[in-house]
């Protein structure tokens, strides 16, 4: 895969090494980017499910907690690890 690089950044590249982006093949695009979903429900589940598990992480497992953190009620957060599939503590 290529590194992207910014238009900015390859013109500094071609300041340094007097190449151009062509010779680098480089692109403008971020890998990153690229590899990442546009399906709104799959971003959906991908972000809930990151913060569900950083509140139970900072809240040491305590799942009253981390509901308080997440601002949604335990219920709830029993309700989204069954959607989502996570094994409550």
């Amino acid at each position: 895969m290529y590194n992207a690089y910014s238009p900015t950044e390859c013109k500094t590249l071609i300041n340094v090494k007097q190449i151009d982006c062509d010779d680098l093949q480089l692109t403008l695009q971020d890998e990153a980017e690229d590899s990442s979903p546009l399906n709104l429900k799959e971003v959906r589940e991908i972000a809930e499910t990151n913060a569900i598990n950083r509140a139970l992480s900072y809240a040491n497992n305590n799942v009253s907690n981390a509901a308080k953190l997440l601002g949604v009620t335990r219920p709830t957060l029993y309700a989204l690890f069954s959607k989502y599939g996570i094994s409550p503590p």
